[in-house]
């Protein structure tokens, strides 16, 4: 589950308006997530963090099949353990999934009703279940304590209600103007 950040990527495309206004609101969106991941970079280089209980994870590994090992080992190759927190997987997917959900709601608001179709509806809750076995995940794989994910969600949060919604609404107000 520690991977299903990179579903969201394309689930934010998929679930987006498919208008000019809903293309530059997919290019705010990534320029929110390039902040949050730069001012998260900057937070991993002055005050790095490893993931000391990671070794006992890496031992456990050991005892497990060839394939399970493999990936366990890539995953670490990968993801180093000095950038705990905020955790990137919480912030990004949350701030995706806050995108998903007003592209839904303000899109569909704007129509009279909450979500177009019942697979919007449960593509979301999917959405939002996903995340929460998503932060359950990197406190299982020992990539996090339980303070990255409440600092990943919280910069996540800010930088959602601070940059991208603010942003999004304007988009959505001229498009209403023209």
């Amino acid at each position: 589950m520690y991977a299903t950040l990179y579903l969201y990527f394309p689930l934010t495309l998929a679930l987006s308006p498919r208008t000019r206004t809903g293309l530059r609101a997919l290019l705010v969106h990534l320029q929110a997530q390039i902040v949050l991941t730069v001012a998260s970079g900057c937070v991993f280089l002055i005050c790095p963090t490893e993931i000391h209980v990671r070794q006992q994870m890496e031992q456990a590994v050991q005892a497990t099949t060839p394939a399970m090992r493999e990936v366990y080992e890539g995953l670490y190759r990968l993801d180093r353990p000095w950038n705990a927190w905020p955790s990137l997987h919480v912030s990004l997917s949350l701030l995706m999934l806050l995108t998903c959900a007003h592209f839904k709601i303000k899109t569909a608001s704007h129509h009279g009703f909450w979500a177009r179709t019942r697979m919007d509806r449960w593509v979301l809750f999917a959405g939002t279940m996903t995340w929460l076995v998503l932060c359950w995940s990197i406190l299982a794989t020992k990539q996090h304590f339980f303070f990255d994910i409440w600092t990943g969600a919280l910069a996540g949060f800010v930088t959602w209600t601070l940059y991208l919604r603010p942003r999004l609404e304007a988009l959505q107000l001229q498009s209403r103007g023209q």
